[in-house]
């Protein structure tokens, strides 16, 4: 989710640089760069929640695969 919202404002700061440059030319840098900066967040907090989920269900898995193993 934060990925495609940063994506979206670096996409909006793009087009306030190039197509209303009169007047939203500063404020579209600075919602590129916020954009730019959530994009750049959102990989490394994605492998955290994804190494935090494994570690919860690992032993379930884990569990799971040497009941069926038995049978």
């Amino acid at each position: 989710m934060l990925g495609v919202v940063s994506c979206l404002l670096l996409g909006v700061g793009m087009c306030c640089t190039m197509a209303w440059m009169d007047r939203w030319f500063v404020p579209g840098i600075v919602i590129g760069v916020i954009g730019i900066i959530g994009v750049a967040a959102a990989y490394p907090l994605y492998a955290r929640i994804t190494k935090k989920e494994r570690e919860k269900l690992a032993p379930q898995i884990l569990k799971l695969t040497e009941e069926l193993s038995k049978s």
